[in-house]
C-alpha cells in the first residue's frame, strides 16, 4: 500500500509507533519504584523496562526509515512497518491493562500486610 508524504500522516505514524512503548516504559518505571519502596522484587519490572526500550528504539528506527523513504518520493507499507505496529499494539494493550490493574494490586498488597 503506497504512502504519501504528509505532515499529518507523519505525526500520526510517529505517535502510533513510538508513544505506546514510551507509555508502557513509564508505567513500568513507576511500578518498579513503588515495588522497591514496598520491598517487593523489581527484576520483572527491569526486564519489562528493557523490552519497552528495545521496542521504542526499534519503532523509532522503522519510523526514521519510513520518513527517509517518503522523502525519497515513495514508500510502501511493508513487513517492517507491520512488525513495528505489532510491537506498538502489544505495548499499548500492556500499558492499558497494567495501568488499570498493577497499581491497585501493589496498593492492596501493602494494606493486606
Amino acid at each position: 500500500m503506497p504512502l504519501q508524504l504528509s505532515t499529518i500522516a507523519l505525526m500520526f505514524l510517529s505517535s502510533f509507533l513510538c508513544l505506546p512503548p514510551y507509555l508502557a516504559m513509564q508505567l513500568f518505571q513507576r511500578s518498579r519504584r513503588r515495588a522497591k519502596r514496598h520491598g517487593l522484587p523489581t527484576k520483572r519490572f527491569q526486564v519489562a523496562i528493557g523490552a519497552c526500550i528495545a521496542a521504542f528504539i526499534f519503532n523509532l528506527g522503522v519510523f526514521a526509515l519510513t520518513v527517509r523513504a517518503l522523502h525519497g518520493g515513495f514508500a510502501s507499507f511493508g513487513q517492517l512497518q507491520a512488525i513495528a505496529i505489532a510491537f506498538a499494539w502489544i505495548a499499548f494493550w500492556t500499558w492499558l491493562i497494567l495501568s488499570l490493574t498493577l497499581g491497585r494490586s501493589l496498593g492492596r498488597g501493602e494494606k493486606d500486610r
